[in-house]
């Protein structure tokens, strides 16, 4: 298990298994020097790649390349304005266009969390006398899965630039608010606890372990899959705040790593339900606030 202090505690590892061979439990392990130095280079790898993405993101959002939220899908700075033509407002992305976006994001938001999951591997993987390559595969699997969900928000994405445009403010207000409520609720369920169960223990997912690089692969796609089950309200709080939102996704990021994380995360996602939860409640009581702009949108 990792230590008692959240996903950064002690790294100490048990077998994990009793069918270990004979050769596998021989192996000289690397010195302590060496292995603490390449786990350090995954963390800075991934936190590198996670900044470069930070700057892609913001690169995309000041180009006007990234969707704007409900509120401003409606009607710009006002929701006392008509529904407008969405090619008045935004560019219309293709589906390539909009994946290379939402993997940058991901890689944005998502890589800080998942490094304790990326160092277990690595850690298991060498223990077992495994390929450096397989950290690698294992953390591409983790994205192909969030690309595949990627082809699921670009049709969700496609359907807001056709649907709001013919919203009433209050269908608007309700759209929006409902997405926040959903969002807030979705953090109180059973799947979420188990989802989040999972990404706060490595190790207990490590139990299942698949040998060889297409094993780490399918290993990586499976934490992929917990990960969407953990984080996909939270994705979905970005369509009404906007995939545009450098100020949300920076929230949300750090939503992620605490409750995936830090010792608290686990009371945590209550707190952010419930704040999800009131704030869609408002904007739904109060629709002048979503053309406002109180969401950035």
């Amino acid at each position: 298990m990792w230590g008692g202090k959240g996903a950064f505690g002690r790294l100490e590892f048990r077998d994990m298994t009793e069918t270990e061979t004979s050769a596998q439990r021989a192996m000289p392990p690397w010195p302590t020097g060496a292995l603490r130095l390449f786990i350090a280079v995954i963390l800075v790898s991934l936190v590198a790649l996670a900044a470069v993405a930070w700057v892609s993101s913001a690169r995309q959002a000041q180009g006007g390349d990234m969707a704007p939220g409900i509120g401003r899908l409606f009607g710009g700075t006002g929701m006392d304005a008509p529904g407008m033509n969405m090619g008045e407002s935004s560019t219309v992305m293709s589906l390539p266009l909009f994946l290379s976006m939402w993997v940058t994001m991901m890689v944005a938001m998502m890589f800080p969390a998942a490094a304790p999951m990326v160092v277990a591997h690595w850690r298991l993987t060498h223990r077992r006398g495994g390929s450096p390559i397989a950290v690698a595969l294992f953390a591409s699997g983790y994205l192909f899965t969030w690309a595949v969900i990627g082809v699921l928000a670009f049709g969700l994405y496609r359907a807001l630039l056709r649907f709001t445009p013919t919203l009433t403010a209050r269908s608007a207000s309700l759209l929006a608010g409902g997405i926040l409520l959903v969002a807030g609720a979705y953090q109180f369920t059973p799947l979420k606890s188990v989802c989040l169960r999972h990404c706060r223990n490595p190790l207990d997912f490590l139990h299942h372990w698949k040998p060889g690089l297409a094993g780490a692969a399918r290993m990586g796609v499976e934490h992929g899959l917990y990960c969407v089950g953990c984080c996909w309200g939270l994705m979905l709080v970005l369509f009404a705040v906007g995939l545009a939102n450098l100020a949300w996704m920076g929230i949300l990021a750090a939503v992620i790593f605490v409750e995936k994380v830090a010792p608290f995360g686990w009371v945590a996602r209550k707190g952010v339900g419930a704040g999800l939860a009131l704030l869609g409640a408002v904007i739904v009581a109060v629709p002048a606030l979503l053309g406002a702009g109180v969401m950035g949108g």
